[in-house]
């Protein structure tokens, strides 16, 4: 429920010593994984950090094996370790010389999962894995506040009225659409005309 500007700010900071810009990064230090298998991730530089004190948010662990952000964000660092880059980044890049990824490429990254999985074209972007993750969290029965404070969501009426949609079961619709005599399972679209 990140940005991809959260992984990898846009932010900078003022040096006073040396008159330069520096770059905010999340780095190895502002990742802390806790006994109870879950993860606490700092974030600087962020969208609605004005005063630049931080925010961080837990993550707690999965239960899907297959899918756990704690356990996929430890093997990563385990994997890196050894790749010694200035500020100590948590996301770098793939090829040498390695560096901090920035939001751009957090973004293609998330756009080419998108046409991996085949939904290329349907109008999916890397802005909808946002409210997508939201409503997969309420849908799982996640507890809102916990999906609130880890999206950052300012407040509820902004959570539920812009990112969380109510869903019709299919069984719901199939059966409105077979009271107005449509035949869901074999309607035809512009697609397959």
């Amino acid at each position: 429920m990140t940005r991809p500007s959260d992984l990898a700010p846009r932010s900078k900071t003022f040096d006073s010593k040396t008159g330069l810009l520096d770059s905010i990064l999340l780095t190895r230090n502002n990742v802390i994984f806790h006994s109870d298998k879950s993860m606490s991730i700092t974030l600087f530089g962020i969208k609605n950090d004005t005063n630049r004190s931080g925010f961080k948010i837990r993550i707690p662990k999965s239960d899907s094996v297959k899918c756990c952000p704690v356990d996929t964000l430890r093997i990563y660092l385990e994997k890196t370790s050894d790749l010694k880059v200035e500020g100590n980044p948590v996301f770098l890049t793939l090829t040498r010389p390695y560096r901090p990824i920035k939001s751009d490429t957090i973004a293609k990254i998330l756009t080419d999962s998108i046409n991996t999985v085949g939904l290329a074209g349907q109008g999916f972007t890397a802005k909808c894995f946002r409210p997508t993750a939201a409503n997969a969290a309420v849908k799982m029965a996640c507890n809102p506040d916990t999906a609130m404070h880890i999206g950052r969501w300012k407040s509820r009426d902004v959570f539920y009225d812009h990112y969380v949609h109510p869903m019709a079961p299919k069984a719901y619709t199939n059966q409105i659409l077979q009271f107005e005599g449509l035949d869901y399972d074999n309607i035809e679209h512009e697609d397959n005309v």
